[in-house]
């Protein structure tokens, strides 16, 4: 089987040293010299928003008549904006997928292959190849600070990779409290275990004012707090300095990373996979603050995907087609009304910490045009990964079906031509496009021997000789991505796992370490089309989904010897 002859001959620990080996040099050198007119580049990743809860908040009235989201909508619609209607992760769950977007590599190549919650758990922050001394990588920010003739000035705030500021490390040790990762020149990071609010990140509830943040720069970082602040408003305030404080004519690098729409405050779940909540949930009280004007409740939001079938896999029926470790699963229907009622009361409160959000968004744009500094201003919104509220009975993240993988991606971009106006893109982006695309943009490009796994967006966003942005003229795109998980690295009972999702033919095919294997066809073209991936007919195509096989056994080991974005291309 395709999976286990690759994890037989590609252990945890070999794919650590693949990533050591591939990510050695620290040096950047610049890609075609930078752009004089090197422009400011802007990033909000929120944390668990899904492509649907996303749409909601941007669109649906709440219950005093606004979108919980209007100025982000407001942006998404701007002339001068792309949206990328399939945009997906890759690995979809936290840390994979934020060190993705910091390297533009799969996991595993960058080597974090999961969230390294426990000591005894590979990944998350100590699993990072950063490009701290005798660790090897490189990132994002470390490229953009040598840019050359003008670096960036860089900036972290909010969540970096778990584990960062916990306990176990020393305060001044790489991952500890005070430690400030290579490439960022002022820095903002939460440290240990913090949510939006009264919670240690594992259900326990903590006092309302509870989290903690290392600030500093190269030179050094303190730990401060405990903070009254609700968190996304701080980040927000602090960013909205970095940039008022930027000098004129110094190019700036924003990374935001606040932790909502993750759950804000002290929920109970029934095991270690937080894969349902409890009956008796108790949500500790938000200290979200209003805006005048505006609502901060989302009570008029019903649970997506919560109607009777035929449409949404929400409690889905039965599970026979899923692999086994799918199949203990509870159905909500046997205890229905607390069941749907504390999902639908986290799925609204997860809406309305996006209000915080949007008003990040307000404040950023309102500093940003015309940029204090004077340069063109990108602006990325998306997020790590998608999340189940309840659909295939689930309530996480991780697994391969599309409320995981997909997430929103929206590019605000200065240097549209003008005859472009407001698009939504389908072709397929996976998070690894990220650094390359930012990197592009700067003018700047890894160090030799370091190699990206993703494919730059600069082409979707300037078309050369297309100014009217005719999609026809635009490149093809990808074929296919891999998506991936790794049992050992995980907290969640889902064993190691790899699958392909396809453009061209919109398929999604996955093995499992078990043994088992799931199919979906996702093109509503067929007969057999399936958009919520109720029934997997892994058994009904062993021709074909042996074709798949194949694809998927090179996906799997690509990197520099075999370039992934070749194999994601290839017909």
């Amino acid at each position: 089987m395709t999976v286990g002859r690759v994890i037989q001959a590609r252990s945890i620990s070999s794919v650590l040293l693949l990533a050591v080996v591939a990510t050695g040099l620290s040096s950047v050198v610049p890609a075609h010299g930078q752009a004089p007119s090197a422009p400011n580049i802007i990033v909000i990743q929120v944390d668990d928003l899904d492509l649907r809860s996303y749409v909601n908040a941007r669109e649906l009235e709440s219950g005093d008549g606004t979108q919980v989201m209007w100025r982000l909508r407001n942006l998404s619609n701007s002339s001068s904006t792309t949206n990328f209607a399939n945009s997906f992760a890759s690995y979809p769950l936290c840390c994979p997928s934020r060190a993705t977007f910091l390297t533009g590599q799969y996991a595993h190549n960058h080597g974090v292959i999961g969230n390294g919650d426990t000591a005894q758990q590979v990944g998350g922050c100590e699993a990072f190849k950063d490009g701290s001394p005798g660790v090897g990588g490189s990132t994002v920010p470390l490229w953009l600070r040598s840019a050359m003739p003008d670096p960036y000035r860089t900036g972290f705030f909010g969540k970096y990779l778990n584990g960062y500021g916990a306990p176990r490390f020393a305060p001044t040790a790489r991952c500890g409290e005070r430690y400030v990762p290579p490439g960022w020149e002022t820095w903002e990071g939460l440290s240990g275990w913090r949510d939006l609010q009264g919670d240690d990140h594992m259900g326990n509830a903590q006092s309302e004012e509870d989290y903690f943040l290392t600030t500093g720069g190269p030179g050094g970082a303190t730990l401060t707090g405990p903070w009254e602040d609700y968190q996304t408003d701080k980040l927000s305030t602090d960013a909205v300095q970095f940039i008022t404080s930027t000098p004129v004519g110094t190019p700036f690098y924003l990374h935001l990373a606040p932790t909502a729409p993750h759950r804000e405050s002290g929920h109970t779940f029934e095991n270690s996979g937080m894969v349902r909540c409890e009956d008796n949930v108790q949500v500790t009280p938000s200290i979200r603050p209003g805006t005048p004007g505006e609502g901060e409740l989302a009570d008029g939001f019903d649970l997506p995907q919560a109607g009777p079938p035929p449409e949404g896999s929400f409690d889905e029926a039965n599970l026979d087609d899923k692999p086994t470790y799918m199949q203990g699963l509870d159905r909500y229907s046997s205890n229905p009304g607390p069941q749907v009622d504390c999902t639908t009361r986290i799925y609204q409160e997860r809406i309305e910490s996006l209000r915080a959000v949007d008003r990040m968004i307000g404040a950023l744009t309102a500093v940003s045009n015309p940029p204090p500094n004077g340069r063109d201003t990108y602006f990325f919104f998306t997020s790590d990964n998608g999340f189940f509220l309840g659909q295939h009975r689930l309530q996480q993240k991780e697994l391969a079906y599309e409320e995981a993988i997909r997430v929103p991606l929206m590019v605000y971009d200065p240097r549209t031509p003008a005859a472009c106006g407001n698009r939504t893109l389908t072709r397929f982006v996976v998070n690894t496009d990220l650094a390359p695309t930012i990197a592009e943009l700067a003018g700047v490009a890894p160090p030799p021997g370091f190699t990206m796994d993703g494919q730059s967006l600069v082409p979707f966003l300037e078309p050369t000789n297309n100014p009217t942005c005719d999609s026809a003229l635009l490149p093809a795109g990808r074929r296919r991505f891999l998506i991936e998980h790794w049992e050992k690295a995980s907290a969640a009972p889902w064993p190691t796992f790899f699958a392909v999702r396809t453009s061209d033919t919109h398929e999604m095919y996955l093995e499992a370490e078990t043994g088992e294997s799931e199919y979906y066809d996702l093109n509503p073209l067929n007969p057999g089309y399936d958009p919520w991936q109720r029934t997997s007919t892994h058994e009904g195509c062993t021709v074909h989904c042996d074709v798949l096989s194949g694809l998927l056994e090179d996906l799997m080991i690509c990197g520099p010897a075999s370039p992934c974005a070749v194999l994601e291309n290839q017909p």
